[in-house]
């Protein structure tokens, strides 16, 4: 049942949004009116992790690479670095994991080159 303006048919890219959608978010957006708002004003959380990511931030607490865990959620075999955190003793860059903290949607991210 869709009550937004939503244009998307399927999960995948949306060009209206400029971001990857889950199944999750798809469906969100087709929906929900403030989900479809978020994403029309460029503030939903995919669209800020895809700005994180091409301005290449990297957050202070983040430090090493101190592991590699399977995903449980990619196709065929994708290792994941892990990385040393000050803030949360373990974090990954992109990719939520069970049990260990993640930058894409970190409260407590502060990039490098922020005052």
């Amino acid at each position: 049942m869709k009550v937004t303006p939503c244009e998307c048919t399927k999960p995948g890219w949306c060009e209206r949004h400029q971001c990857e959608k889950s199944r999750h978010y798809y469906e969100l957006c087709r929906r929900r009116q403030d989900y479809f708002d978020q994403f029309e004003n460029g503030q939903s959380i995919l669209q800020q992790v895809k700005r994180r990511f091409q301005l290449r931030e990297v957050c202070q607490h983040r430090g090493d690479v101190v592991d590699e865990v399977e995903c449980p959620s990619c196709r065929g075999t994708v290792k994941l670095k892990v990385f040393d955190c000050a803030q949360h003793e373990c974090c990954t860059v992109a990719k939520s994991i069970d049990g260990i903290s993640c930058c894409v949607n970190c409260t407590d991210f502060v990039a490098v080159d922020s005052s």
